[in-house]
C-alpha cells in the first residue's frame, strides 16, 4: 500500500488552537481509520504520512468520524442543568446516529449523577460528583477525565491550565462549546448524522489553509488568543468572533493527547499543577511582554515540535511522560526547563518546544500567549550557569519576600531575563547581559543592607575563567575589567573587590555584618560612582596606608600584584583620551572582580590568543604624562636588574587635588633619585584629566611594559625583553 504525505497548512505551532488541531487529526485518524498513520512537523507546519488520499481523509471526518464524548456535568453552563444552553446536548440525546451513540451514553450516565440539582454542585458535592465519574466511567470517557482533572493524592482535584479549571474559563464551558459546534457540522436528526453544508467548505479552510472565513459566531477562549473578540476587532469600535466550528472541535479532540500520567503526577519532585505533560511553574521573563503580575498566573506549558514521522502511540507516549531533567530532578519552573532543553535534558527526537503561558490578558480573561520557540540543542558554555543559579535563585525568591525593595524585582527581572537569552541564543551579547546584570545585582545587595542581613543574601560566588570566553568580544573594557579583577593585595583573598564590598576576609565570599544589617567594610571605600573615581578611590585607599607598614611590606611600591592578563597600552591610551567611559568600565567591574584567583593563568592565555588572531604586534605609545607617572607609582617592588624607583604618595595627592603639573614633577624627582635621567623637565595637563591618570595608575601592566615606558621617558638604558 502507498503512502501518502499530506501538508496541513491550517494546522501550524502557533497559535496553541493550531497546534492541538494538528493533535486531533493525528489522533483520530490512528484511533478511528489508519492505525499506521504518522505525524510530524517540517516548514512550520503539519505533515502527514497515511494511506488515505486527501480526499479520503475528508470523507472520514465527514462522514465516519465519531466524536469523543467530552462532558463536564460539575460545570455551570455545561447543559445538565436548567439554566444552561441545553440546545446542543439535547440534539446529541434525541439523535439515532451510530457515529453519536457514545456521546449519548456518556450524558445519561453524567445525569443520573446531576439528577435533581438545580444548578451545578461546588466545593465537596463538586469533588464527589467528579470522583464518582472516574469510579463509575467506562474506559473511553476516563481518557477526557484524566485531561481535565487529576484527583490528587489528598482526595482534591487539580486543574491542568490547558483546560482551564475543569473544562471551563469562567462562564466559558469547553464542553458545552464542542457540543454546539458538533450540532453545526452534523445534522443530528438524520440516522448517519450526515454533515451539513457549512462543513464540508469549513473542513478544507482548516485543514489544508484555504482561503476563506469561519461562518460561527463563537470565540476559540483561551486556546487562539488572536480571535477573541473586543474593542477594535472589527471594521467598526467592537467585532465579533467568527471561527471555524472544525477547528474548535480538532482542537479539543487534540487536548485528549496531553491526558496526565501517573508517571508526571507521582513524581516526588514535580510540583502538582505540572500533573499536565510539560507544564511547569511560570517565569516573566524571556519574552516582550513580560510583567511581574505573570508570576502569578495558571503556569506554563511547553509543547514539543519533532521532524521525524511518529505514530500516534509515540506521540503519547511522549506527552505521557511529560517531563524535562535538571541535575537528575524534574524541571518545576520555566528556567529550569529552559536550562533542561538547552542541555538536551528532553530527548526522543524533539527538535524545539513552543512556549505558552496561560496569562491574564484583555481584562481578567486567561489566554495562551505564545512566548517563544526554544530549539532543542546544547549551547556554549551552559556549564557557568551551574556557578550562578543557586545566587539567582535566591535574589528572585528575595525580590518576591513581603518588604522587599523594589528595585530587587527589577534586577531579579533582568537576571531572569539573561538567563532565558543564554539559553535559548547564547551569543556573546546575551552572556554580555548576564555579566552586567548579575554586577548591577550584586551592587544593589550593598544598598538595601539591613534587607540583605535578614535575608542572609550573599555577594557573587567565585566566577572561573571560562566566563571570559563566554563575554569577551574585544571590547577594551573587558579587558580592563579583567585586568583590575586578578589584582591582588596580598592580605586579601579578594584582590581589589574588598574595597567595593564589605567583605570578609576568607575564602568564601561572604558579608561583613553588624546589629544594623551589612556593615561597612574597613577597606571599603567606593560606593557606586563610575569607575574612574572609584578606581581613583582605591589608588588613593592604597596610597594611604601607613607609612612604616607600608614601607616593610612593599618595599615602596603600591603592594599589588597580579597574576592576570596586563591592560594593553592602546586601551590606557584610549582611556585617558575618554574613549572609554568610566560608567561603561563600571559594568564590567563587579562581576570581574569576582573571578577566582587561580584563574589567572588561563585568562592570560586567553588574551595572549585574542591579541594573536586580532591584534597588531607593536603598542601604540601612550601619553608621555602617563609614563612618567606610572614609572615611579610601582605595583610591586623592583626586580635586582630594574630601577629602584621609590614610591611617593604625594603623586597622588596630586593627581586627586587636579594638580597634573605637581604630580608630574614630584615623578622626576622621583626618577633622577633612582638615577635616572627624564627626558621631560617639567610636563603638564588639563585638569580634566587628572582624575582619569589617578585611575590609570591601578591598571596592571607587565614588567616588559614597565620597561617600554622606563625607555620612552629617561636616557638611561634599560634592558630589552
Amino acid at each position: 500500500m502507498t503512502f501518502r504525505n499530506h501538508a496541513f497548512e491550517g494546522c501550524r505551532p502557533r497559535p496553541l488552537a493550531s497546534y492541538l488541531k494538528a493533535l486531533g487529526v493525528l489522533r483520530l485518524v490512528s484511533l478511528q481509520k489508519d492505525n499506521e498513520v504518522r505525524g510530524y512537523w517540517r516548514a512550520g507546519h503539519f505533515w502527514l504520512v497515511t494511506r488515505l488520499s486527501a480526499q479520503e481523509l475528508e470523507r472520514f471526518l465527514l462522514e465516519e468520524y465519531s466524536p469523543t464524548p467530552l462532558v463536564a456535568p460539575w460545570n455551570g453552563g455545561s447543559g445538565f442543568y436548567p439554566k444552561d444552553n441545553t440546545t446542543a446536548i439535547d440534539a446529541i440525546q434525541s439523535s439515532r446516529a451510530a457515529r453519536l451513540d457514545r456521546y449519548r451514553e456518556a450524558i445519561a450516565l453524567c445525569r443520573r449523577f446531576t439528577e435533581g440539582l438545580e444548578q451545578a454542585p461546588k466545593g465537596d458535592v463538586k469533588f464527589r460528583v467528579q470522583r464518582q465519574l472516574i469510579e463509575t466511567a467506562p474506559t473511553w470517557m476516563r481518557e477526557w477525565m484524566a485531561a481535565v482533572f487529576v484527583i490528587g493524592s489528598d482526595g482534591e482535584p487539580d486543574y491542568p491550565a490547558i483546560l482551564g479549571t475543569g473544562g471551563n474559563d469562567g462562564r466559558f464551558d469547553f464542553t458545552n462549546n464542542f457540543m454546539q459546534r458538533l450540532v453545526a457540522l452534523f445534522d443530528c436528526d438524520d440516522v448517519h448524522a450526515r454533515p451539513t453544508r457549512e462543513a464540508v467548505g469549513e473542513l478544507s479552510r482548516s485543514l489544508w489553509a484555504v482561503p476563506g472565513a469561519g461562518s460561527h459566531h463563537a470565540t476559540m477562549g483561551q486556546f487562539d488568543p488572536g480571535s477573541v473578540s473586543g474593542a477594535n476587532f472589527g471594521n467598526g469600535f467592537r467585532g465579533q468572533s467568527v471561527t471555524n466550528c472544525w477547528d474548535y472541535v480538532l482542537l479539543l479532540e487534540g487536548c485528549l493527547t496531553l491526558s496526565a500520567s501517573a508517571t508526571r503526577r507521582l513524581a516526588v519532585h514535580a510540583p502538582s499543577r505540572a500533573a499536565a505533560p510539560f507544564a511547569v511553574h511560570s517565569a516573566a521573563g524571556g519574552y516582550a511582554s513580560a510583567s511581574s503580575a505573570d508570576e502569578l498566573c495558571r503556569g506554563e506549558q511547553w509543547f514539543p515540535v519533532w521532524s521525524s514521522p511518529a505514530s500516534y502511540a509515540e506521540v503519547r507516549s511522549l506527552f505521557s511522560e511529560g517531563r524535562a531533567t535538571l541535575k537528575r530532578h524534574a524541571a518545576q519552573g520555566a528556567m529550569d526547563f529552559a536550562l533542561s532543553i538547552s542541555r538536551l535534558g528532553v530527548a526522543r527526537g524533539v527538535d524545539a518546544f513552543e512556549r505558552y503561558g496561560y496569562i491574564e490578558r484583555n481584562g481578567q480573561a486567561n489566554l495562551a500567549v505564545p512566548l517563544g520557540r526554544w530549539v532543542v540543542g546544547a549551547k556554549p558554555h551552559l556549564q557557568l550557569l551551574d556557578e550562578v543559579d543557586g545566587w539567582v535563585q535566591r535574589i528572585r525568591t528575595a525580590a518576591g519576600a513581603k518588604g522587599a525593595p523594589q528595585a530587587f524585582a527589577r534586577h531579579a527581572r533582568a537576571l531572569q531575563d539573561a538567563v532565558f537569552l543564554c539559553c535559548q541564543q547564547g551569543r556573546t551579547r546575551d552572556w554580555q547581559q548576564l555579566w552586567f546584570a548579575l554586577g548591577a545585582a550584586e551592587h544593589q545587595l550593598t544598598r538595601s543592607p539591613r534587607f540583605v542581613a535578614e535575608r542572609g543574601l550573599q555577594p557573587l560566588p567565585a566566577l572561573n575563567a571560562e566566563w571570559i570566553q563566554a563575554i569577551d568580544d574585544g571590547h577594551p573594557s573587558c579587558r580592563i575589567a579583567v585586568a583590575l579583577g586578578m589584582v591582588r593585595d596580598p592580605e586579601h583573598v579578594w584582590g581589589l573587590r574588598t574595597y567595593w564590598l564589605p567583605l570578609e576576609n576568607r575564602y568564601r565570599p561572604r558579608f561583613l555584618t553588624d546589629s544594623a544589617g551589612l556593615a561597612f567594610g574597613p577597606e571599603q571605600v567606593v560606593r557606586g560612582e563610575d569607575a574612574m573615581h572609584g578606581l581613583g578611590r582605591v589608588v588613593l585607599r592604597r596610597g594611604r596606608m601607613p607609612l612604616s607598614d607600608r614601607a616593610v611590606r612593599s618595599h615602596g611600591s603600591l603592594a599589588l600584584g597580579h597574576t592576570g592578563p596586563s591592560v594593553r597600552l592602546a586601551d590606557i591610551t584610549g582611556w585617558l583620551a575618554g574613549d572609554i567611559s568610566g560608567f561603561d568600565l563600571m559594568a564590567w567591574l563587579p562581576a570581574a572582580l569576582a573571578i577566582g584567583r587561580d584563574a589567572g593563568p588561563a585568562l592570560r592565555e586567553h588574551f595572549v590568543a585574542w591579541d594573536d588572531r586580532h591584534s597588531p604586534a607593536s603598542e601604540v605609545p601612550v601619553p608621555p604624562v602617563f609614563a612618567l607617572l606610572r614609572t615611579a607609582v610601582p605595583h610591586e617592588p623592583p626586580t635586582t636588574d630594574e630601577p629602584q624607583v621609590r614610591f611617593d604618595p604625594a603623586i597622588l595627592s596630586a593627581l586627586h587635588a587636579r594638580h597634573v603639573a605637581r604630580a608630574a614633577s614630584t615623578a622626576i624627582r622621583r626618577l633622577r633619585a633612582a638615577g635616572l635621567l627624564p627626558l621631560l623637565q617639567r610636563a603638564s595637563g588639563p585638569r580634566s584629566s587628572a582624575m582619569r591618570l589617578l585611575s590609570a595608575m591601578l591598571f596592571p601592566l607587565s614588567r616588559g611594559q614597565l620597561r617600554q615606558l622606563v625607555r620612552s621617558v629617561t636616557r638611561s638604558p634599560i634592558p630589552r625583553d
